[in-house]
C-alpha cells in the first residue's frame, strides 16, 4: 500500500488528523524521566521508555507519526539505531513520515534510499529552495511521498517568505512551484504558523493537497479559524500535530482522545456549515487565480529552461535563418510537463477541423503520438526506410 491510500485508511479508520512528533528533546525528557523515577538512567534509555510510551498511549488516536531526523542524528549512531527502533514501534498501518527538512542535492539520492529502502520511512520533509531536482530522488519511489516545507512560523523568516509583498509572496510561489513536481498523492505541503490567513492563502492555492499544519498550539482558541481556512472540502486534507506538551504529562492516552474528539466536533460543524451554504447557492466551480501569471508563460519559460526553446541563429533545411528553434524531443523524459505541453496544443487545435494529425519528423512523434489520443484523431506517421 503506497502512502497516500495508508494516510487516508488511517485518518477514516481512526478518525484523526492528528500527527505526533517523536523528537526526544533533553530539556523535555528531563522533566518526563525525573517525574518517573528514571533520572539515574542514561539519556539514551530514557529516550526509548518515552518512546514506546508515546506510541503505545497515541496509536489509537492519531493517523501518522512524525520523527524529527537532527534529534537521531545528534545522537551518533546510536541515535540512527533508535530511529530504527522507533520504526519497529509504529504501527505499521501507520505512515512514518521523517522530518528531515533536507535541502542538499549531493546527498539525496543516498538519503533517499537510506529513508525509504533501509528504514522503512514513508515520507520526508524537504526544504524547496534547491527546485524540483531535491525532490526527484525521493519521487523515484512511487509508494512514498514528499512533504515541501512552504512556510515557516519562525518571526525572522518573514523577511523572507513574504518578499517581495504581501500580494505575491515567496511562499506562494513555493506552493505553486512544489504542485508541479508531483502529484497530490505524492507531494504534500507543511505549512508553519498560527495565522488562519496564510493558511487559508496556501488552501486556496493549493484546493488538491494535503497539509500538514505546525506552530499551532501557541493559541488553542485559533482553532476553529485554522480548521476553517485548511481543510479541503471534503473535511480532509490537513494534519495536526500533537501539541508537545501533552507528550510528558500523565493520561496522555485520554488527553489525546479529547483532543481528537474536539477537533472531528468542530470539523463536523464546519462541514455541516459548508453543506448548507452550498444547498442554498449553486454549485460553485474553482477556477484558478486569474491574477496569477499565465499558465502558457510558465510553460514557455519552463521549456527554456530545460534546452527545448533555443535563440541565436539557426539555418534550416531551407536555408533561411531563424532567431530561434525549438526542439522538443527531450519533453517525453518528464511526463508531468509532457502532459502539460499536450493540454496546450490541444487548446489551440480546439478551435481548427482537421481530419489528421501528422507526425513530422520522427522526432515529433511521441508528441504527435500523444496528441492523437487526446484528440482522438488519426495519426499520420513517415517512414522512409524501404520494406524488403
Amino acid at each position: 500500500m503506497g502512502f497516500f491510500l495508508q494516510l487516508t485508511d488511517a485518518i477514516a479508520q481512526r478518525q484523526s488528523l492528528l500527527v505526533t512528533g517523536l523528537d526526544p528533546n533533553p530539556e523535555m525528557l528531563h522533566s518526563w524521566a525525573t517525574s518517573r523515577g528514571m533520572a539515574g538512567r542514561s539519556f539514551l534509555s530514557q529516550a526509548r521508555h518515552w518512546i514506546k510510551a508515546v506510541i503505545e498511549a497515541t496509536a489509537p488516536h492519531v493517523c501518522a507519526y512524525k520523527p524529527s531526523l537532527g534529534f537521531y542524528q545528534a545522537l551518533g549512531p546510536v541515535g540512527l539505531e533508535l530511529l530504527l527502533e522507533v520504526r519497529d514501534l509504529v504501527p505499521r498501518d501507520l505512515p512514518l513520515i521523517v522530518d528531515a527538512k533536507h535541502g542538499d542535492l549531493n546527498s539525496s539520492s543516498v538519503l533517499a534510499h537510506y529513508l525509504f529502502r533501509e528504514l522503512g520511512a514513508d515520507a520526508v520533509t524537504l526544504s524547496p529552495l534547491a527546485g524540483q531536482d531535491i525532490a526527484a530522488p525521493f519521487l523515484l519511489y512511487p509508494e512514498k511521498a514528499v512533504v515541501i516545507t512552504c512556510h515557516s512560523s519562525n518571526q525572522a523568516a518573514r523577511l523572507l517568505q513574504h518578499f517581495p509583498n504581501e500580494e505575491d509572496p515567496l511562499y506562494l510561489r513555493i506552493v505553486a512551484e512544489s504542485q508541479l513536481w508531483a502529484t497530490p498523492e505524492q507531494l504534500l505541503l507543511e505549512v508553519g504558523t498560527s495565522d488562519s490567513e496564510v493558511l487559508a492563502r496556501v488552501r486556496q492555492a493549493a484546493p488538491e493537497r494535503f497539509l500538514l499544519l505546525r506552530s499551532l498550539w501557541g493559541e488553542e482558541e485559533k482553532l476553529q479559524a485554522m480548521l476553517a481556512a485548511g481543510l479541503g472540502s471534503s473535511g480532509d486534507g490537513l494534519l495536526l500535530p500533537l501539541p508537545q506538551n501533552l507528550l510528558v504529562e500523565e493520561g496522555l492516552a485520554e488527553r489525546a482522545a479529547m483532543l481528537k474528539q474536539r477537533i472531528n466536533s468542530s470539523r463536523d460543524q464546519l462541514l455541516e456549515q459548508r453543506h448548507n451554504q452550498n444547498e442554498q447557492e449553486s454549485c460553485s466551480l474553482w477556477l484558478p487565480n486569474r491574477q496569477q501569471s499565465d499558465p502558457m508563460v510558465e510553460l514557455i519559460v519552463e521549456l527554456y529552461d530545460i534546452g527545448c526553446l533555443l535563440f541565436g541563429d539557426f539555418v534550416q533545411a531551407s536555408g533561411a535563418i531563424f532567431s530561434y528553434y525549438i526542439d522538443l524531443r527531450q519533453i517525453i523524459s518528464d511526463p508531468n510537463l509532457f502532459h502539460r505541453v499536450l493540454h496546450a496544443y490541444a487548446q489551440l487545435l480546439g478551435n481548427l477541423e482537421f481530419d489528421r494529425i501528422a507526425g513530422i519528423p520522427y522526432g515529433s512523434l511521441p508528441t504527435a503520438t500523444g496528441l492523437s489520443l487526446q484528440l482522438r484523431k488519426p495519426l499520420l506517421y513517415p517512414r522512409k526506410e524501404v520494406k524488403a
